[in-house]
């Protein structure tokens, strides 16, 4: 079985990023299989390229252990986050440090035998911002879809930017709609998106956008939280 330690070279780290939830596994009722990226660094500082990695696992309830199962190495630098709906995962990968060309969102179909699955890529688009890199997905359901861009270009343009699509025109940008799109001072490190109770936060550099329903067109959030610092982290909405 491989493990972990085989895709971290010597004198570099291996961040796990984001984990899938335990989903149900063909070899038995009791193990049930999970997905890891684990993205490698130089240091646990930013740096220019880190080549990220989605790594199964079984899990066996019961007796509480653990096992790798294989890994796929990612098209794209810099996984930060990864969701699971209908059987497929889905991976927003920023392209590294400030951004580059392969920045993407990257789709895993888990019916393909996971070691030689070949990940679907979206790219961005030409009406997308030279700032805009993806940073996170959401899946309320299969008719509402967030994708969450952000990111700074040229160390003067900042910004967060969410379009919304469905399901099945998820693999396909022209079908997106842009939702909202703002631009902040502050240097980001943080972009995330949540749904609780029918309200959608937006997360981005130091501000918090709020809908208190989901948008499906170009629409302007019920509040705004500013911060008196940009955020580099935040809990779970609940």
């Amino acid at each position: 079985m491989s493990q972990i330690s085989s895709i971290v070279p010597s004198g570099k780290y291996g961040v796990w990023a984001d984990v899938s939830p335990l989903i149900n596994s063909s070899l038995h009722e009791t193990i049930k299989d999970m997905y890891a990226i684990v993205t490698i660094k130089d240091s646990f500082y930013y740096v220019s390229s880190s080549d990220s990695y989605v790594v199964k696992f079984m899990v066996n309830s019961p007796k509480d252990f653990l096992m790798t199962r294989g890994y796929i190495k990612l098209s794209a630098y810099g996984a930060l986050s990864m969701k699971f709906f209908d059987n497929k995962l889905y991976v927003c990968c920023d392209g590294g440090w400030q951004g580059n060309s392969t920045t993407c969102l990257q789709i895993i179909d888990l019916a393909v035998d996971f070691l030689t699955v070949v990940p679907i890529v979206i790219n961005k688009t030409a009406y997308m911002p030279d700032y805009a890199f993806f940073q996170d997905i959401l899946i309320v359901d299969s008719n509402h879809v967030y994708i969450l861009l952000g990111g700074s270009f040229g160390g003067t343009k900042k910004g967060t930017i969410v379009y919304y699509t469905n399901i099945d025109n998820v693999a396909n940008p022209t079908f997106w709609i842009k939702v909202i799109e703002y631009d902040r001072a502050s240097v980001s490190y943080l972009w995330k998106i949540y749904h609780e109770a029918g309200k959608l936060y937006v997360v981005g550099s130091d501000r918090m956008i709020i809908f208190d329903s989901l948008p499906t067109s170009l629409t302007n959030p019920n509040r705004t939280i500013d911060f008196s610092s940009t955020l580099r982290s935040v809990a779970q909405i609940i």
